[in-house]
């Protein structure tokens, strides 16, 4: 074990084997155990049982157990804790930013966690509005994280997990991915709008008879119309973006309208309908500005 005086009081640290240095982490996370402690407390101690193991991207994970001690009055009082770390080789805090190459990589990152979360929980409309307005990793230097080879675990500020994402959908988006281009040539086949009784149908009956699969930017206003043609659509093997509720010029709407018809209502009606979150939107006329583009994730 390793004892160092930390402002806030002492802290003894248990190390694996071969560890002759405390990672900075460690001692930040003893450091805000201590400074938690009554003011007037005597003798503050913590003793940080902690265990590592490689985390993807030459990082490192901790798991640490965190015992405090201290003396209040004529009792010594004790309190248990544990939490769990993502660091850099070097021993400091890994920010989000050491995951992904720029702010679009954390956007989707964010998404995907969102989108699994809603996968794997029945979530009513106040709970899924709540899951997107969350901040999440909210910037670059967001350090509020745990990486290991399973999965991306999101915590809150009291260490609690908020959001999980499996590493194979969070591997696309991370430092060093590369797109596997499949061999050939190829056309991305994509329709707008619907599902439609009228037209739908004999849509997927060509595409079944020519064993091709497409893209539907289905409009949530179809979907609410026709959650079950909808549903056909996906169980055909197609995939289903949103093409938002009901068609407006986006670059025109002012922030609550644009967030309705991205999110909100719209979402909540694919997700009733699909049980997951669309994976593209199709702006309507392929207008999106600047300034709506950065709202939505």
């Amino acid at each position: 074990s390793i004892k160092v005086t930390l402002p806030e009081g002492r802290a003894r640290f248990v190390l694996p084997d071969r560890q002759k240095t405390v990672a900075p982490a460690l001692k930040q996370a003893a450091a805000a155990v201590l400074s938690q402690l009554p003011k007037k407390a005597r003798n503050k101690t913590v003793i940080v049982t902690a265990q590592s193991q490689p985390a993807p991207l030459g990082l490192v994970t901790w798991n640490a157990d965190i015992e405090s001690l201290y003396a209040q009055g004529k009792r010594v009082q004790q309190r248990q804790l544990t939490r769990e770390l993502t660091t850099t080789a070097q021993g400091t805090l890994a920010r989000i930013g050491d995951l992904v190459a720029d702010d679009n990589a954390r956007r989707a990152v964010n998404y995907a966690a969102q989108t699994h979360q809603a996968e794997t929980h029945r979530l009513d409309e106040a709970q899924l509005n709540q899951l997107i307005q969350a901040p999440l990793l909210a910037s670059l230097t967001a350090t509020n994280f745990k990486l290991t080879a399973a999965a991306l675990t999101i915590t809150a500020a009291a260490g609690q997990a908020v959001a999980t994402v499996p590493y194979p959908k969070l591997a696309p988006y991370l430092k060093g991915a590369t797109p596997h281009a499949p061999a050939g040539k190829l056309i991305a086949l994509t329709f707008d709008d619907g599902p439609n009784p009228q037209t739908t149908p004999s849509i997927l009956k060509t595409l079944a008879a020519a064993r091709v699969k497409a893209t539907f930017f289905e409009v949530g206003t179809g979907i609410a119309q026709f959650p079950a043609l909808a549903k056909s659509v996906k169980a055909a093997g197609h995939e289903v973006g949103t093409h938002t509720y009901d068609h407006p010029y986006l670059p025109k709407l002012a922030r609550p309208q644009l967030l309705d018809e991205v999110y909100g209502k719209n979402l909540w009606t694919y997700y009733q309908a699909f049980g997951t979150l669309p994976p593209f939107i199709r702006p309507p006329y392929g207008a999106m500005s600047k300034a709506n583009a950065a709202l939505v994730g």
